[in-house]
């Protein structure tokens, strides 16, 4: 189940609120083609948006019962990339017009790390971006907590059920958050349900490579240098998988091929 909450941003006649929404993360009819889906449910609404129509609340959903994840064969969590609330792009506007760190973990973050600039090197005399201290919240939080509601639900069944995580991105994620509660994660950009679910039922196998860095946390993030490439430190996880720019798995294995050969190479530095 996929909640996204109301949310207000800054347009340049003024602000824009969207109400509050749920819907199921995947083409139903695509993905029936392959399983039988059996999902969170949100019964009832219990908000209301600014025009007092009824509107979802994330206190509405209600999470699959245990008994009902134990009686499963998978579970298949589809969620987005880390989406922050307000402006995303400029890093303002979610609780205001002051700046926030624009954050690629699905927690809240707060910027008072040991890297955080305390003032911006972008030239506006006028005003300071800086955002030290700031804390960003997540448009998809919600995301997290049904993964990690899953793992806690297939853990209780004592049952060996896998539990993928399957990410929609657009940019980073901190994968540090998800990958323990995951037996498997599959990432695509731009990919279609039937795509996933081709490659989770055996039918395709797995041949991307990831087109750009995964850092290994925030702190990372903000140490590295706008003006130089591959600079960061990237995720491992418990099978000891670093998420770097060109990395990527199939039923054999790390990829090694044509592209690999082209891709992985050193970073060019201005000498």
């Amino acid at each position: 189940m996929i909640f996204r909450p109301a949310q207000s941003k800054p347009v340049p006649a003024g602000r824009v609120t969207t109400p509050a929404s749920w819907r199921l993360p995947v083409n139903r009819e695509q993905v029936e083609m392959f399983v039988n889906i059996v999902t969170d449910d949100v019964p009832t609404l219990t908000d209301v948006d600014k025009d007092g129509k009824p509107m979802a609340s994330v206190t509405d959903i209600v999470r699959l019962a245990p008994e009902k994840v134990a009686a499963c064969d998978a579970v298949w969590n589809f969620i987005d990339n880390p989406i922050p609330m307000g402006n995303q792009r400029e890093g303002y506007g979610h609780d205001g017009d002051r700046f926030v760190p624009i954050s690629l973990q699905y927690q809240p973050y707060t910027a008072d790390g040991p890297h955080v600039r305390r003032h911006s090197i972008a030239n506006y005399p006028a005003e300071d971006h800086n955002y030290f201290g700031q804390t960003s919240q997540m448009f998809n939080g919600t995301d997290y907590d049904g993964v990690a509601y899953s793992r806690q639900a297939v853990d209780a069944s004592g049952k060996n059920i896998p539990v993928v995580t399957i990410v929609s991105e657009e940019k980073p994620t901190i994968f540090s958050e998800i990958e323990p509660f995951s037996d498997a994660i599959l990432v695509g950009f731009g990919v279609s349900d039937e795509a996933y679910a081709d490659i989770l039922m055996g039918n395709a196998e797995p041949q991307g490579l990831l087109p750009m860095q995964q850092p290994k946390d925030m702190d990372t993030v903000e140490a590295q240098l706008e003006d130089v490439p591959r600079d960061m430190e990237c995720y491992t996880d418990s099978e000891g998988h670093t998420y770097d720019f060109a990395y990527g798995l199939n039923w054999k294995g790390v990829i090694h091929d044509a592209r690999i050969a082209r891709y992985d190479v050193p970073v060019l530095h201005k000498k």
